[in-house]
């Protein structure tokens, strides 16, 4: 296997690969990791000219690894591992780099993606407080380089606009600082595993993630600080939450989504139940998916598009106002629309985070 070293400077492209339509393929896995704080991470002026760096977590320098270095063995080294997006492993690390590096602290991760042909891509991603260096090893890969490339980036951003659960949210290396980048081209950009789906860079390092709905039991504040001293907004009891993280002395929540930017903080320990058989009977909020909207609780009253007739279908939050022998719920819309009626079935009392970002 060939070990040749290729020094890039900061006007090459991103990864080794980016000029090949394949690798964009190679590179655009990456951000499809299993997404919150808008802004830049501004770094010095970029430097060229450097080899592959010795990483810091005491594993083999990326020109060091055997030839037949394995998924498996990956692994097992703590790589965060992406097998064609259906399989992910080590997403911490990814988490890891990125509250660190956005907190302008030294950060480090090494990833392995398979190309469309299967063979294996190696990249460390490595953020020295000033800038980012990027080294991909491709001598495993039987249609591409077969080498290792260094590239250097300024800016580490996030892509603009709001980004629903279940969507990764997607970032970028650049040297440009403007927000907007043209992917058209690979000039000057790369693209870099992204954070876990909700994943709030900034929460310490013992937070416990959680990613559920829960409801609240009491009347209580929600609080712009973990240690619960500056409150922000009411919350009422029965109202639901969408819980990120537990941390020491409280629970990290996104309140149902009204209006953007969402509104997050955090609720004590005590005031939060993640029994969802209290969902159902006592929640004050729940959402609807493609549900068709009654004027009355009469399934045969459907409420129809004024304009060509057609049954309103409706998705999204709304407020529960009314419950009927359990067959039926008035619901308030958002925007101020008048009341409708949905069936109960068609009702779910899970939320999903919305993630936004400047």
């Amino acid at each position: 296997m060939e070990n040749k070293i290729k020094r890039l400077g900061a006007d090459n492209t991103g990864a080794g690969s980016a000029t090949r339509t394949r690798g964009l393929a190679i590179l655009l896995a990456a951000i499809l990791c299993v997404g919150i704080l808008g802004g830049l991470v501004a770094c010095s002026a970029v430097t060229s000219g450097y080899d592959p760096l010795p990483t810091p977590t005491g594993d083999l320098a990326i020109q060091d690894l055997p030839a037949n270095y394995s998924q498996e063995q990956a692994i097992a080294d703590g790589v965060y591992v992406n097998i064609f997006n259906a399989e992910r492993y080590n997403q911490s690390v990814v988490d890891e780099f990125y509250n660190n590096a956005l907190a302008g602290q030294a950060a480090f991760m090494r990833s392995m993606i398979g190309t469309v042909e299967g063979d294996p891509v190696i990249t460390d991603y490595q953020f020295d407080g000033a800038v980012f260096i990027v080294t991909t090893d491709t001598r495993r890969d039987t249609f591409g380089a077969r080498e290792i490339a260094v590239t250097t980036y300024q800016y580490l951003k996030p892509q603009a606009g709001v980004t629903p659960e279940n969507s990764a949210l997607i970032y970028y290396l650049s040297n440009k600082q403007e927000q907007d980048i043209d992917t058209t081209t690979p000039d000057g950009w790369a693209m870099i595993p992204s954070p876990s789906y909700g994943y709030t860079p900034g929460h310490p390092a013992d937070a416990v993630s959680i990613e559920k709905t829960a409801i609240v039991t009491r009347e209580t504040v929600l609080y712009e600080d973990a240690e619960l001293k500056t409150k922000t907004v009411d919350v009422h009891k029965n109202d639901l939450v969408y819980v990120i993280a537990k941390e020491e002395q409280g629970y990290y929540v996104q309140l149902p989504v009204v209006q953007i930017p969402p509104t997050e903080g955090y609720v004590s320990l005590d005031v939060l139940s993640f029994d969802e058989d209290r969902f159902a009977s006592l929640a004050n909020y729940g959402s609807l998916t493609n549900a068709i909207l009654l004027n009355t609780p009469d399934a045969e009253d459907i409420y129809r598009n004024p304009y060509d007739g057609t049954a309103s279908l409706y998705n999204g939050l709304v407020i529960i106002k009314e419950k009927l022998n359990g067959e039926f719920v008035r619901c308030g819309l958002l925007g101020g629309a008048e009341d409708k009626w949905v069936v109960s079935r068609d009702i779910s009392y899970q939320l999903t985070r919305v993630i936004y970002h400047q």
